[in-house]
């Protein structure tokens, strides 16, 4: 079946069909990705998403270079996260505990989405934190926490703001 899709070039939007887009895909030297508004895709230059991320992760500012070798720094991550839950062990069950102990975690992953709506096309940065190792405690925080943070003031979406 033929499928078209919107595709973002340089915020020149065309339409594409996924056989040419799956070329592209299979080309070393691009990066398809999603745009940061909006939907569709976005074809990049490998070489040109490559030193945008890079000028991003140069400011020091924002990110810094680790003295110590990832491995051992994401032990120390988990260990001392560990140290800190097991005082609350007795307080909550243990399937609960059990499941926000930090164990096997990985660094978080930076990306950028492209912001085709402006000149020049920069980087938004995204971190995900998933499976990082506090990224279960947090998931179980955040279940906690939602209940306290609605109030009369407070909408989900445009839909329920409109009503």
């Amino acid at each position: 079946m033929f499928e078209k899709r919107f595709v973002s070039v340089k915020a020149m939007p065309m339409l594409v069909d996924k056989d040419n887009v799956q070329n592209l895909k299979d080309d070393d030297s691009t990066v398809i990705t999603r745009p940061d508004k909006g939907k569709g895709i976005v074809i990049l230059n490998k070489t040109d998403y490559y030193s945008k991320i890079s000028n991003i992760l140069a400011d020091s500012s924002k990110f810094k270079l680790l003295d110590a070798y990832l491995s051992s720094h994401l032990l120390n991550r988990e260990d001392k996260l560990n140290r800190f839950l097991r005082p609350i062990k007795e307080t909550i069950n243990e399937d609960t505990y059990n499941s926000i102990l930090a164990s096997g975690s990985r660094p978080g992953c930076l990306y950028g989405l492209p912001k085709v709506h402006k000149i020049g096309t920069p980087l938004r940065p995204i971190v995900s934190s998933i499976n990082t190792f506090n990224y279960n405690l947090a998931k179980f925080l955040v279940k906690i926490n939602e209940p306290l943070t609605t109030n009369e003031y407070t909408t989900a979406n445009t839909l329920e703001f409109v009503n």
